[in-house]
């Protein structure tokens, strides 16, 4: 594996198919191999929904409907295997350990929120 390409999104709300097609588009035309989302916004009843859009291996970390949630999605084509997730503070803080091509990786996505202590 020569790079890896990552891109990072607040997405404000991923319960809209419409906006999940809009994310995979932008995904293919930058050539991500992994993407971070903030603010999905979604539930564990959501988890069919994102099962049958994304097609790569994914690593959720819920909010609630309206607030919150991280993401790390994997290309189906980058060869990812994810070695193991610590839902560090829900919905919030997400760390993934994978293997992508033979080369293990770290992967932090963070959702801080902007007002509070």
């Amino acid at each position: 594996m020569d790079t890896i390409n990552i891109g990072t999104l607040n997405i404000n709300g991923g319960r809209d198919r419409l906006k999940r097609a809009l994310i995979s588009e932008v995904a293919a035309q930058k050539h991500l191999d992994v993407i971070f989302l903030q603010e999905t916004h979604r539930t564990s009843a959501d988890d069919t929904d994102w099962g049958l859009w994304w097609e790569g291996p994914q690593v959720l970390s819920h909010g609630s409907n309206c607030s919150a949630g991280v993401a790390v999605l994997f290309k189906s084509a980058a060869n990812a295997t994810i070695l193991s997730s610590d839902e560090v503070v829900k919905g919030r803080l997400l760390i993934v350990r994978a293997e992508i091509d033979s080369t293990v990786v770290c992967l932090i996505n963070i959702y801080a929120p902007n007002q509070g202590n």
